[in-house]
């Protein structure tokens, strides 16, 4: 397993993931329990998305610096207009 705990206060977000992640591990579970073939995480700042993302890539390739893997591709805004980021 991933050495990343999971974010706090993702309860509902880390419960949904580590129920898709059983559902792998066991080469099967309902269509509501698969992983998805990409994940977007968003909202405030602040509130830990990277942090998730970081705990979910640990916890699918088994590593704690899996973000330099090879498979991992990440996606930040590059530019911004007016301070604001697109």
């Amino acid at each position: 397993m991933s050495a990343i705990k999971p974010p706090i206060g993702q309860s509902m977000a880390i419960a949904q993931l580590e129920a898709a992640l059983s559902a792998k591990r066991n080469s099967g579970g309902t269509a509501q329990n698969r992983l998805a073939p990409a994940y977007l995480f968003t909202g405030s700042d602040g509130i830990g998305r990277k942090l998730m993302a970081r705990w979910l890539i640990g916890q699918l390739l088994h590593d704690s610096d899996a973000v330099a893997h090879p498979d991992v591709l990440w996606i930040e805004p590059t530019f911004t207009q007016d301070g604001q980021h697109y």
